[in-house]
């Protein structure tokens, strides 16, 4: 239950940033294109790795929560460099590195949870 008041707490952080950043609220659930054909690369063969540990632990019934995050936390960072790298003046590298860091928090602590 907690974690909605994360993520619901994450969604108010990102939303006064973006005023006070003056950055433009982009869509929902938009495509994001990258401007590296390298980072692009990295993530389509990082989104394939990831679908073949999910079959394994499936296969193996291991809990998919560390890998989701884990998966999450990458792919943001991902795009945050290529953000930064390409669109620094509109500064939306912070928003992205910011969602990084909560998919970070919420890997450490399930991993966390399963070594217990």
């Amino acid at each position: 239950m907690w974690i909605v008041f994360v993520l619901l707490f994450c969604g108010i952080v990102e939303f006064i940033m973006r005023r006070r950043l003056k950055i433009k609220n982009r869509g929902f659930f938009g495509r994001y294109e990258f401007h590296s054909i390298k980072l692009e690369k990295a993530d389509r063969i990082f989104s394939w790795i990831f679908i073949l540990l999910v079959i394994f632990a499936i296969l193996f019934s291991f809990p998919l929560t560390v890998m989701v995050f884990g998966y999450l936390l990458i792919t943001t960072f991902i795009r945050g460099i290529d953000e930064w790298t390409y669109e620094r003046k509109t500064k939306e590298f912070m928003l992205t590195w910011s969602a990084s860091g909560v998919f970070c928090l919420l890997c450490i602590y399930y991993a966390s949870d399963l070594i217990r």
